[in-house]
């Protein structure tokens, strides 16, 4: 959302008297004479075009998990769209063993911490591994990658199951001692 305006008593009180500009004006034009100012080309570059070292991973993961300690819905998906933007970068920049590594991590670290709410938004998301279709040097399968976030799904529906094969055979062992 926008700034609000400022106040005009505000900007009154920040902007610079013309007394003072009159009687700075005559030095700053000296000190721009003698350090002329130069406009570096590489001043727009990206952070990702400009250095090797820049690791989006490392960036995303920090947030990411500084993020995820607020256990909050708004939090989370905050989250979910920088995990997004990894995951494009990774895409375009063709790294996808990076973004997979990471996702994998995450998904492993889901049950101890506490983030199911956080991991089922990110499964409606649709947030998947990046496959070999999205990046060639990828070594995830298409359908590896539909199934990343389905195999909590199954696993899920596999544990409900369970309890409830158990519950008949009670009613069963009961009615049987009757």
């Amino acid at each position: 959302s926008p700034l609000p305006s400022i106040e005009p008593w505000l900007k009154a009180a920040l902007e610079r008297p013309l007394a003072v500009a009159a009687r700075c004006r005559a030095p700053l034009e000296v000190l721009q004479k003698n350090f002329p100012l130069k406009e570096e080309p590489d001043a727009k570059k990206s952070k990702a075009e400009q250095d090797d070292d820049y690791n989006l991973a490392d960036i995303s993961e920090g947030t990411v998990t500084s993020l995820l300690h607020n256990k909050n819905t708004p939090y989370y998906i905050k989250c979910i769209a920088g995990i997004q933007a990894f995951r494009e970068e990774s895409v375009k920049l063709g790294n996808a063993d990076l973004f997979n590594s990471y996702i994998q991590s995450l998904k492993r670290s889901v049950p101890s911490r506490g983030l199911q709410v956080f991991w089922d938004l990110l499964a409606h998301d649709a947030i998947t591994l990046i496959s070999q279709d999205e990046v060639e040097g990828s070594s995830v399968s298409k359908t590896e990658a539909n199934q990343f976030l389905a195999t909590e799904e199954k696993e899920e529906a596999a544990v409900a199951a369970v309890p409830a094969e158990e519950d008949a055979g009670d009613v069963d062992d009961l009615l049987d001692m009757m």
